[in-house]
């Protein structure tokens, strides 16, 4: 489609091809509505169209991250537990030949505006790339996930090196580029970071890493997995799914322990905690005593354990000091942790240099490299492994204006409103998913999206049996949801923090407050449920 193109009218218009933005367009097409899609890589994935980076691998356990739907697991199989990027790649190649999404999706293309006319209870839609051009929708929804918006730090002169320098998510598609015996530096030590070190440092001939927050990072026990006993458990999978709604906090296959951490003996925590870290994943950090997210003291025993077992895998102090310090940095519930195979052993190599910028802050970079406080160092490649401007970015970096003409971005500048985390007043028939104020990361990403889409696919085929132009969530009704999600976050150790992005403090000016809801999935469940059981008594509804 061109500039110059007449608008072409649709029922609903998706923006994000990743696992919500599939599923939402497969179960609204096959309802009969006509749907279009834009994805701003050049394929079907989300952020796997995207990670393209050294390491990148999932950290959420095969098979429950993928679609539930059987058409696309009858015949698909993961090769590890926990799949590497390029696998979930194929994957999504493997779902569009059963569902045959790509026919309905603009790809290079990225949504830039969204406007709603009252009087015809329409979005217009305006797009750039290769699908350019204006589009109309009644329902406008946008699936782009927690992590569509790079966060990259102000640092001075970064303009002036010349090296070759990338963040993750923006890693090149189309050339590798080659680490081998060059000097390298990654800033930054989240899951993407921790990833690249590890897949880097074998080849590196030197690798710098610039850490601000230590990652409390737990053991990932990745395996490979058998094709034929998965292939036993494919009839069993759609009551695992069911399991995992009605009794995981997150999704997954496991869930809290009931016991309190305190209560138990000594020996039975420390045989507890060591099975959690031998199963592997998240079951140190969702599968742990309950109370280790409500309580300080059993908070301080479970990293008490994790810090002991980390540091005996490092050979020097001062670097143990530096990655697992007494002193703990933050909670578990705090902050997303890393899984991880073998990166604390990466800091016993003699290529491998460690720098704390809260000792040694960088000034700036130079065209050769950076400098910091302690000197320069000089750089052939620089990763920047420096996060997003999560949860809400995905949302704010369009220009969206709802009713009145007031924009999103104005509207969330002093904090985010959301109703069940899916919609937001007096922006009509918009809803999005796996972003502000629902489980989102707080849950198994698959989980999350598809259970906020079949949501969204009730209410719009709610608003068209009652013959609706449009609606959206009543102010009182939002008000009343945010203040229910921050309370919940206040139940938990995350209450009072301000050094995670699960917060937005990571992005500087960026509200710090409860960007997401921890009560879980089945109460999640429930109360959207509750919603819809009652026809959307909390909605304003205007008729044709």
């Amino acid at each position: 489609m061109t500039k110059d193109s007449p608008i072409i009218h649709y029922d609903a218009v998706i923006v994000g091809g990743g696992f919500g933005g599939v599923y939402q367009l497969y179960k609204l097409r096959s309802l009969g509505f006509r749907v279009r899609g834009f994805e701003k890589e050049p394929a079907l994935g989300g952020v796997w169209a995207s990670n393209t980076y050294p390491g990148a691998r999932v950290d959420s356990d095969a098979p429950l991250y993928q679609l539930w739907l059987e058409e696309c697991y009858a015949d698909w199989t993961f090769s590890e537990r926990f799949p590497q990027g390029r696998e979930l790649q194929e994957y999504f190649r493997h779902v569009d030949s059963k569902l045959h999404i790509s026919k309905d999706y603009d790809f290079n293309t990225f949504v830039s505006d969204a406007l709603f006319d009252t009087c015809a209870g329409r979005w217009t839609i305006t797009t750039t790339g290769d699908g350019a051009g204006k589009y109309s929708a009644k329902n406008f929804i946008i699936c782009s996930g927690f992590a569509a918006k790079v966060y990259i730090p102000d640092i001075k002169g970064m303009d002036r090196f010349k090296g070759i320098m990338h963040h993750t998510a923006h890693w090149p598609k189309d050339h590798e580029v080659d680490v081998t015996n060059k000097r390298v530096a990654v800033i930054g030590t989240g899951a993407s970071g921790v990833q690249v070190i590890q897949a880097i440092a074998p080849l590196v001939k030197q690798l710098t890493v610039f850490q601000r927050t230590p990652n409390i990072a737990i053991p990932m026990q990745n395996t490979k997995l058998n094709k034929q006993q998965e292939e036993l458990k494919k009839p069993y999978l759609p009551q695992l799914w069911e399991d995992t709604l009605r009794f995981s906090n997150a999704g997954f296959q496991y869930r809290f322990d009931r016991r309190s951490c305190l209560e138990v003996t000594p020996e039975e925590r420390e045989r507890f905690f060591q099975s959690l870290f031998d199963r592997g994943g998240f079951n140190f950090w969702v599968g742990t005593f309950y109370d280790v997210w409500t309580n300080p003291k059993a908070d301080a025993l479970q990293y008490e354990f994790w810090r002991r077992h980390v540091v005996s895998r490092i050979k020097d102090p001062k670097v143990a000091e530096k990655l697992a310090p007494k002193k703990q940095m933050c909670t578990f519930c705090s902050k997303r942790p890393s899984l991880e195979q073998n990166y604390y052993e990466v800091f016993n190599q003699d290529n491998v240099r460690l720098v704390d910028v809260n000792e040694e802050p960088i000034l700036e970079f130079t065209e050769t490299g950076i400098k910091t406080s302690g000197g320069e160092c000089e750089f052939d490649v620089v990763v920047l492994a420096t996060g997003f401007d999560a949860v809400t970015g995905g949302l704010t970096q369009i220009n969206i204006t709802g009713i009145n003409g007031v924009s999103l971005k104005d509207k969330w500048k002093q904090g985010v409103n959301t109703y069940l985390g899916v919609c937001t007043t007096w922006f009509p028939n918009m809803y999005f998913m796996y972003g502000p104020q629902g489980p989102t990361a707080f849950s198994n990403g698959p989980t999350c999206a598809q259970i906020q889409a079949d949501w969204i696919t009730d209410a719009i085929i709610y608003c068209k049996r009652n013959n609706l132009k449009y609606m959206y969530p009543a102010l009182e009704a939002e008000v009343a949801w945010r203040f229910h999600v921050n309370q919940l976050q206040d139940l938990t150790l995350l209450k009072g923090s301000k050094s995670s992005w699960y917060v937005g403090s990571n992005v500087p000016g960026k509200t710090v407050e409860a960007l997401m809801y921890l009560g879980g999935i089945p109460k999640y469940l429930e109360e959207i449920g509750v919603e819809a059981d009652s026809s959307y008594k909390n909605f304003i509804k205007v008729a044709k």
